[in-house]
């Protein structure tokens, strides 16, 4: 099933400062609405966070159904 995220996240630069609240929305192709958040929150917070350059802490996640 696809979902649609809208996704809340800070973002903080390695000895750097931090962003607070930064929204992004994504569409998430997942089993279930638990595991669209599941993988969202991995994408950040493994995917994208390098250790030594930039983390992404996931803040909160809205999940809405795909409707065609």
């Amino acid at each position: 099933m696809l979902y649609i995220a809208t996704v809340t996240y800070n973002v903080t630069e390695y000895m750097g400062e931090t962003e607070y609240g930064k929204t992004k929305n994504h569409t998430v192709e997942a089993g279930s609405e638990e595991e669209a958040k599941e993988k969202i929150k991995n994408y950040y917070e493994k995917e994208k966070t390098h250790e030594y350059s930039i983390y992404y802490s996931v803040m909160d996640i809205e999940i809405f159904e795909h409707i065609a």
